[in-house]
């Protein structure tokens, strides 16, 4: 397999190294401050000093001749870009702390992501329990599934694993992200899906075990990274976390360098090289852009300092310099910004780097980032967190660059941000596994291709007619039937309806970037933002260049009312109503991002 490491840069002048074997720390001192401020039995992202005290890390067992071990996936597979067509997505729901929970002030924020990211344009939720007949919410004393349902989720947009399958796992945290498996598509073909299982910290094996155990479920391949750690053994052991890579979707991975690092006393795993060995082999990295880790951020993960929006647009933070912190940390940034934007993929293209300003990281070292978002198909969940001017500026540079297609909500993420991670950090998406001719029931696939699983027309109330199933949804498509769906008041979510009537599910115009208007329901079920109104002059920081100025307080964490600068030059084409199409039978990988803002490859991707 080829493979290319960008290790050594010159842009602009400026010097990026990538591949420094002493890639920067988390300061001992801001960390253990960190620590000392968590809630009472709260597991932050990072691995505590407490947790490596504890459970140190197990020696490296050699790999002995005899029984064969489970090989890498076979040649030819793919990793999927978070981008790209979404089945369900993961959340972690426990209340106690010490039961791996989010605690009372943060449960609002995973109750808002079921409800904002399970609507009709985005994916269903998986939301993972111990178990849902015991486990009561202690505010109300509901089922947890009841509890969801309160707050607005719909129970056909969410599965609670019924107890006899969720009494084989527990959960130690909520970092789904780092802990939840990485889809891959083996053969490269649409839909046939595996997974990818990375080790996770020693000291929360619960979490570590969700991939295998999801893998068993579904029926499908598992890949793991775990060496002897894993029963049985994979070939190799190899420790990161799911919010440290970001892939393309063809053969470009971008890194932070603290992974050999993280890997020390891992003989598998602790140099740069043996590091791309396996994620080419495991994760089809052909290409790695090493970025520099972000000083004391905890985790040093790529996904609290940039985001990939599409296959060549990727989205970095920038800071408003108004304590020594932001200047620190300025200064690595701009050194990744200039490594990003001297750098292409695979295809020869050039990475499009957009600056998003993020509140200033005060005395505490807080990274209240904006680029720890989640893309769920037509919806993107993006973290905030009470600072009104750059929350808004935030959002609005999510929308200048996806265009009106894209649903962008925001989601209060400020009772966690602190622990070392937001909603990108809180949630994992299940790529589609539409396409194998396998009905999914897990993964609210209602057929398969040809598989219809024994419905027809006249079993579903539709009278005569062909009946068909839509892709990349795998949703009943009832086009061919004598009668429809549409129309009776309630979205039928098995026909990949969006709407009926006035039904939106709580979106709006402005959700989609629009200033005013209303959204219109299509006589096929589909949202249209036809009498929406556009800001053809809204403007939107997304220059790499451009300085922005903000007024903070220094030194110390800023008040809510903070006011920053982020003029831009970057014009959203939002100003063409949009009919969101259910899409064709392709992926659409390679043309995601291109077309914004015209009805074009994006609709696609709704379910």
């Amino acid at each position: 397999m080829k493979k290319i490491t960008i290790t050594l840069m010159l842009a602009m002048g400026i010097t990026v190294i990538c591949h420094s074997a002493t890639a920067q720390q988390a300061d001992e001192r801001v960390m253990s401050q960190k620590e000392a401020a968590l809630p009472f039995g709260a597991l932050p992202a990072w691995q505590t000093a407490k947790e490596k005290r504890l459970f140190p890390r197990s020696p490296s067992v050699p790999m002995l001749p005899g029984g064969p071990l489970p090989p890498p996936p076979p040649a030819g597979y793919r990793a999927v870009g978070e981008f790209e067509p979404v089945s369900a997505f993961l959340v972690s729901y426990e209340w106690h702390y010490d039961l791996g929970g989010w605690g009372s002030s943060a449960v609002d924020m995973v109750l808002d992501m079921a409800l904002w990211g399970s609507s009709p344009i985005g994916a269903p939720v998986i939301v993972l329990t111990r178990n849902n007949d015991n486990t009561t919410d202690p505010l109300n004393g509901d089922k947890v599934e009841s509890y969801f349902q309160s707050w607005g989720v719909l129970p056909e947009r969410m599965h609670i694993p019924p107890p006899g399958v969720q009494n084989n796992i527990n959960l130690d945290a909520k970092w789904a992200r780092d802990y939840g498996p990485i889809s891959v598509y083996e053969g490269g073909q649409f839909g046939h899906l595996a997974f990818t299982d990375l080790h996770y910290y020693d000291s929360r094996p619960n979490d570590d075990a969700v991939p295998g155990w999801l893998a068993g479920l579904l029926g499908i391949n598992r890949y793991g990274t775990e060496g002897f750690d894993h029963t049985p053994a994979d070939a190799v052991r190899l420790y990161m976390e799911g919010g440290n890579y970001q892939t393309d979707g063809d053969g470009t991975c971008i890194l932070s360098d603290d992974i050999p690092s993280d890997n020390s006393g891992n003989p598998d795993a602790d140099t740069f090289s043996e590091v791309e060995d396996i994620l080419a082999d495991y994760l089809g990295c052909e290409q790695v852009i090493w970025l520099s880790t972000m000083p004391n951020n905890g985790t040093g993960h790529v996904d609290m300092c940039s985001k990939l929006l599409s296959p060549t647009d990727i989205l970095v933070i920038d800071f408003p310099n108004s304590s020594s912190n932001d200047n620190t940390a300025d200064a690595v940034v701009e050194n990744n910004v200039a490594t990003l934007l001297a750098s292409t993929n695979m295809s020869g293209n050039p990475f499009t780097v957009h600056r998003i300003v993020i509140p200033s990281l005060g005395g505490g070292w807080t990274y209240r980032t904006y680029t720890n978002s989640v893309m769920l198909n037509n919806v993107v969940l993006v973290p905030t967190y009470g600072y009104s001017t750059e929350d808004q500026d935030a959002i609005e540079v999510y929308q200048s660059i996806l265009g009106p297609d894209y649903a962008v909500i925001g989601i209060d993420s400020s009772a966690i941000v602190s622990q070392g991670g937001a909603v990108h950090c809180t949630t994992m998406q299940i790529s589609s596994a539409c396409g194998n001719g396998v009905v999914d029931d897990f993964l609210f696939e209602e057929c398969d291709g040809s598989n219809l699983d024994g419905q027809s027309c006249s079993s579903l109330g539709l009278g005569s007619g062909t009946l068909a199933c839509s892709s990349p949804s795998c949703r009943f498509d009832g086009s061919g039937c004598s009668s429809s769906p549409c129309g009776n008041g309630t979205i039928d979510y098995e026909f990949g309806e969006q709407c009926d009537g006035t039904d939106f599910v709580g979106l709006s115009c402005a959700d989609f970037g629009f200033t005013g208007g209303d959204l219109t329901c299509t006589g096929d079920c589909l949202i249209s933002s036809a009498d929406c109104d556009a800001d053809t002059d809204t403007d939107s920081d997304t220059d790499s260049d451009t300085d922005t100025d903000a007024d903070t307080d220094s030194d110390t964490d800023i008040d809510s009312d903070s006011d920053s600068d982020s003029d831009s030059d970057s014009d959203s084409d939002g100003d063409t109503g949009q009919q969101f199409s259910p899409g064709d039978d392709s992926c659409g990988c390679d043309t995601v991002g291109e077309n914004r803002g015209n009805n074009g490859l994006l609709g696609s991707l709704f379910f």
